[in-house]
């Protein structure tokens, strides 16, 4: 098991090119391969209502995480989708997959919303995504199999992490990613300002040829 732990403090921000909001990026692969990444994962702040960039051959997978307020916990303020003419409520804390390629843009309303984005080009890779509830208990979080990797982000309250191989304390919108087999374990800190923080798990899976299965792979 390999974990990197990911501050969110470490992050640069950087604008979008039409200037309707900023992304950070919390870690790729191949790390530092910019637009030619085989996955993506960041959050961006949507502050104003307009279109987004076209990924070809680039699957999305967009969760709302509320207002970007810094004292606000639960999930707030609001952006709708529209892909291709149809629009799509978007619901905080539920993710919403589309095409990248596809004609998109977002109906921004409220507060700035954060989103976190994952991106994973389709021929290689394939992303899903899980919001686990955490108590004092200690819960067991690992990558799929056959080169599997996992990223975990907190929305919320402050957590301890655990493995063979790393320990540490993350906060709200921190992050670790992980490879390997074995799990790390994840748990509420008796003094996060949450009692029950939420923690995003993005899976990201090699794509598969479409004769070959996870139970029949070497």
């Amino acid at each position: 098991m390999v974990v990197r732990l990911l501050p969110a403090h470490d992050r640069p921000e950087v604008a979008w090119r039409n200037g309707a909001g900023v992304t950070t990026e919390v870690t790729s692969w191949p790390s530092g391969s910019g637009d030619a990444f085989g996955w993506r994962i960041s959050i961006a702040t949507i502050a104003a209502s307009g279109p987004f960039s076209r990924y070809a051959g680039v699957d999305r997978l967009l969760l709302p995480l509320g207002s970007t307020l810094p004292h606000l916990v639960e999930p707030v303020g609001s952006v709708d989708l529209v892909v291709s003419g149809r629009r799509h409520a978007m619901e905080p804390w539920v993710p919403f997959a589309f095409d990248g390629q596809a004609d998109t843009h977002a109906q921004h309303g409220g507060a700035g919303v954060q989103v976190l984005n994952v991106m994973t080009r389709r021929a290689a890779w394939r992303a899903d995504i899980e919001v686990v509830t955490l108590g004092r208990s200690p819960a067991a979080l690992s990558p799929r199999p056959f080169g599997g990797h996992s990223v975990l982000v907190v929305l919320d309250g402050s957590v301890n992490l655990a493995s063979s191989s790393a320990a540490g304390t993350l906060g709200a919108l921190d992050a670790a990613s992980l490879s390997g087999l074995a799990a790390v374990h994840l748990c509420a800190r008796p003094d996060s300002p949450v009692p029950h923080p939420h923690v995003v798990h993005v899976r990201l899976s090699p794509s598969l040829p479409r004769d070959v299965t996870p139970e029949t792979a070497d």
